[in-house]
């Protein structure tokens, strides 16, 4: 069975999607991701860590993974690499598995987006949010006016009768 790389599943699809075709929570939690490889990064910059970047995200061909050495988590946005034993990888979170990382020359961030595409994806998510906010609030108001317009109806006693609601309510 093949798993599912959920990042490089969120990323190509942003990358290649209008606004309407991304949902609420994938924009949500795209937005999260490249918040988090953006405090990565900029910790790997403060502690004066090499930062590389791999391929581009839509360049990637068939499972091109990068698993984590303790907790064997998919790497796809980004992960260190040990320069003294390059096969080792790990997540963030387990970077110290690599070695002695006070030596920050002994380790290397390697990233998958550019600045560019972080703003992208940043904008799109950001738009996916503002367009699903309006259709419910486009959908909000015209239940409200269906509710205001409904058809006059006959009583039991055949008397007209008509619903109190009769203004849109904001």
């Amino acid at each position: 069975m093949h798993d599912t790389d959920v990042e490089r599943l969120l990323v190509l699809v942003a990358l290649d999607s209008s606004t309407q075709v991304i949902s609420e929570t994938h924009a949500r939690v795209l937005l999260l991701l490249v918040s988090w490889v953006c405090t990565v990064t900029d910790m790997a910059k403060a502690r004066y860590i090499q930062t590389a970047r791999q391929r581009a995200a839509q360049s990637v061909q068939g499972d091109e993974r990068h698993i984590c050495c303790v907790c064997s988590h998919s790497n796809f946005l980004c992960h260190f690499i040990s320069l003294a034993r390059p096969q080792l990888k790990a997540c963030p979170e387990h970077v110290g598995a690599l070695g002695h990382v006070e030596e920050d020359a002994s380790i290397k961030l390697m990233t998958r987006l550019s600045a560019r595409e972080v703003v992208r994806l940043t904008d799109t998510c950001k738009s996916a949010l503002v367009h699903h906010r309006d259709a419910r609030k486009t959908s909000t108001e015209a239940s409200h006016v269906s509710r205001a317009t409904r058809p006059v109806r006959a009583t039991a006693s055949g008397k007209a009768r008509t619903h109190a609601v009769t203004q849109v309510q904001k």
